[in-house]
């Protein structure tokens, strides 16, 4: 397989590669993609979203779409891909929440730029006849332009509830 160097913003200096994958895809499957619209670098930031219903068959490392923001100052927080990005540098808090189904266990990650920043948000309602509920909170020193978001790590194939059960909330605590 060929191996391309990044020319540009948007991929790989080839028009079949772009945007696409960069290198040997078996060496890294990391996707190229361009820097997102960084909106207001000034004021208060923060968001808080919610999964409005349950969600069925999530496939690991797969993102959650916290669909219902009922706070979004500074407007950093995308429900449409489920991600938070840094209007400026500073110093971060998030946190989040998630009830999984009877029967199901689920493990979740807060991600920095595709890379694991902590949390292991587990529930596990396995061996009981109801839900279980787990919570993380995290927090990380971002760049402007960093981008946050939940997924799942494990396992394939599981299920949380929504109706406000399951969360996603973040604030600026200091700017750097």
């Amino acid at each position: 397989m060929k191996s391309y160097h990044r020319t540009g913003r948007n991929g790989c200096g080839t028009p079949e590669h772009k945007g696409v994958f960069c290198g040997d895809q078996q060496r890294s499957s990391r996707r190229i993609r361009p820097s997102r619209l960084v909106v207001n670098a000034e004021g208060p930031v923060a968001f808080q979203a919610h999964l409005s219903g349950d969600m069925s068959h999530i496939g690991l490392h797969q993102k959650i779409m916290f669909d219902y923001v009922s706070l979004n100052v500074g407007n950093a927080y995308h429900s449409s891909h489920g991600l938070f990005i840094a209007p400026r540098p500073g110093i971060y808090i998030f946190s989040g929440s998630l009830l999984a189904h009877v029967t199901k266990e689920i493990e979740m990650a807060f991600m920095k730029n595709g890379a694991f920043i902590g949390g292991g948000i587990l529930a596990n309602a396995v061996n009981t006849n109801g839900y279980d509920q787990g919570s993380e909170t995290v927090v990380a020193q971002l760049k402007a332009g960093d981008e946050v978001w939940i997924e799942n790590r494990w396992p394939d194939d599981t299920s949380i509830r929504g109706s406000q059960f399951t969360c996603f909330m973040g604030c600026l605590i200091m700017e750097l």
